[in-house]
């Protein structure tokens, strides 16, 4: 009995175009986070007139390819056909969500691992993050870009604050001031065994109203020093979730989240004095925390 082997159907669209190591790179799995290139630059690129409503890379490809029909492969020029952008808001924004919000916890772990310079951002493993999407279309830049800079949580400066922040690898941080503005959630160490190189009032403007802050506390040896580093941040109102943590006393550490998600015209915090000695209290309005009574060295 003759054998009769399956037949594979075939799709024209597969055959008819190039391979995919002649895409630029663009559009290339993109596992690492070059800020610097993939995401703060992607404002100029969109910004210009050449290709907007295509995708870029199909432009490399040659459109004299047919299908075995004889007709021209067909492309999106029209960007309300794309199969992406036909789908309801909801599901684009859950697409966008997977490609460009890492997991909280793994991102979490290579900020400890780059914490204090214990480890080189060079050798940190890839982040799953594939900004490389908000360069296909307009329409993909406008409704991906508030979600990278917006869902995701930044770090600052050590000196500079809120200029120049990066997701990970402080190598590569956010060079475009347009986007900056955007970031709602931040990640700030502060160390307090050496003198702050900003100050308070540099503080409040930078992270007064954000969204979340994240104040990560360090210092070469727990009890050598007290909170004066902290009081810049007494300044701070109308954040949405505060959280102070790491080398600090856990009754201080609620009291200036309390201060920090205060209102904006409130009265809260602000007036303790930063003083050397630990006999000074701390903030008023929302209560008054005495370090000499409760510690906090």
């Amino acid at each position: 009995m003759a054998s009769h082997s399956p037949q594979l159907t075939q799709f024209p669209s597969l055959h008819s175009r190039k391979p995919v190591s002649s895409v630029p790179s663009t559009l290339r799995h993109d596992s690492g986070v070059d800020l610097s290139a993939d995401i703060a630059d992607t404002t100029k690129i969109v910004d210009t007139r050449d290709s907007i409503d295509t995708i870029d890379a199909l432009d490399t490809i040659d459109e004299a390819s047919t299908a075995a029909n004889g007709r021209p492969t067909p492309y999106y020029h029209d960007q309300s056909a794309s199969p992406l952008l036909s789908l309801p808001a909801e599901l684009r924004n859950q697409i966008y969500t997977h490609l460009l919000v890492p997991c909280p916890t793994h991102l979490s772990a290579l900020r400890r691992w780059t914490a204090q310079n214990h480890l080189s951002d060079y050798v940190l493993p890839a982040l799953d993050i594939h900004p490389a999407i908000l360069r296909t279309c307009r329409q993909a830049h406008t409704e991906g870009t508030d979600l990278l800079y917006g869902a995701n949580t930044f770090s600052a400066h050590p000196a500079l604050l809120t200029q120049l922040p990066f997701l990970v690898k402080a190598s590569r941080p956010i060079v475009c001031p347009a986007v900056v503005g955007r970031i709602r959630r931040w990640h700030v160490k502060v160390r307090l065994d050496t003198d702050p190189r900003y100050s308070a009032e540099d503080v409040r403007r930078a992270f007064s109203d954000a969204e979340e802050v994240e104040v990560d506390v360090w210092q070469t040896q727990f009890g050598a020093c007290d909170y004066r580093n902290l009081g810049l941040f007494e300044g701070v109102r109308g954040v949405g979730k505060a959280v102070v943590g790491g080398s600090v006393e856990a009754g201080f550490a609620g009291w200036l989240e309390g201060v920090m998600m205060g209102p904006v015209e409130g009265e809260g915090g602000g007036d303790g004095e930063a003083s050397g000695e630990k006999r000074v209290s701390w903030g008023r309005g929302r209560g008054v925390y005495d370090l000499w009574v409760h510690g906090g060295r």
